[in-house]
């Protein structure tokens, strides 16, 4: 179990991305990907399943509701639910800011935004699951964090037989997938140098995840990033990481992403070059830092 910060340590970083968030413009992110009506992004701690969260959500509010194939606004809307609550060291809520500016409603657990650790869940995250357009949920990052999920099971089961009979209904509803749970990855957060042992250990992370959330996987997402450091090698790497993830939890690769800042690069790479046209490798702006960058 990894180490909490203290409260000292924690109110700092906190000051600290509050001022950096004031000074951030609304960054419109890249990513060109047709989100699910509900999806879930979860992911074993520091794979950046939370930065990932935050593009796919400001990219989705960024889109008309036609692009997000929905026939009006309110089906357009996008919401992010913050239930990293189990010792994180960096959340959504901690960038309302940012999604404020991009017009998505964030719904946190109470105390989220002040440093302070405590697991109080509002009643707001259950009507969250009743909200019109998307919902994307950020969940914490292990087992234990995920087991905060498995309480709103109801909530999502209930959200997506609506979903269902709505559209069963209305031949105009968007023709989304109802839902996604979407397994993070990130090579570079293995303890183990050997590919196929470092793909194991995910899967391992990803079975003790849907254990805890009685939930299964959908998609893998290869995340790959040493965030500024990332290099095209990286880029790389996680590709070959997140195919022999996929294959051996037996899900579709969902895609891989590379930083906003090396598509350029990536251009002159026929491999990446080809991924990015394809939709395959999506590009991620650096949303979350840490304290002293």
């Amino acid at each position: 179990m990894r180490p909490a910060l203290n409260l000292a340590t924690k109110s700092s970083i906190i000051v600290c991305l509050q001022t950096q968030n004031a000074a951030i413009i609304a960054i419109l992110a890249a990513m060109d990907i047709l989100l699910p009506k509900l999806c879930i992004v979860t992911g074993y701690y520091g794979v950046g399943k939370t930065n990932l969260s935050l593009n796919l959500a400001t990219s989705a509010a960024a889109r008309t509701p036609q692009l997000n194939g929905s026939s009006t606004a309110d089906e357009a809307s996008v919401t992010l639910i913050d239930l990293d609550i189990i010792n994180p060291y960096f959340r959504s809520s901690d960038y309302g800011e940012i999604l404020q500016q991009h017009g998505v409603e964030l719904i946190a657990p109470t105390f989220a935004r002040a440093g302070i650790e405590v697991p109080a869940l509002p009643a707001a995250i259950n009507g969250g699951f009743d909200a019109l357009g998307t919902v994307i949920i950020d969940v914490g990052g292990d087992d234990a964090g995920a087991t905060t999920l498995a309480r709103y099971r109801i909530d999502i089961e209930r959200r997506l037989a609506a979903t269902r009979t709505n559209s069963s209904a209305d031949s105009s509803s968007d023709d989304r997938a109802d839902f996604a749970l979407w397994y993070v990855v990130n090579r570079n957060r293995s303890t183990d140098s050997c590919l196929q042992a470092a793909a194991a250990e995910a899967v391992t992370q990803l079975r003790e995840i849907e254990a805890a959330c009685k939930l299964q996987a959908t998609g893998i997402i290869n995340n790959t990033h040493l965030q500024g450091e990332t290099t095209l090698a990286d880029i790389h790497e996680g590709l070959t990481f997140g195919q022999s993830v996929a294959a051996a939890a037996e899900l579709p690769l969902i895609m891989s992403t590379i930083p906003a800042t090396l598509c350029a690069d990536a251009n002159g790479d026929p491999v990446l070059q080809d991924l990015l046209s394809s939709g395959q490798l999506q590009p991620v702006e650096l949303l979350v830092t840490t304290p002293w960058q």
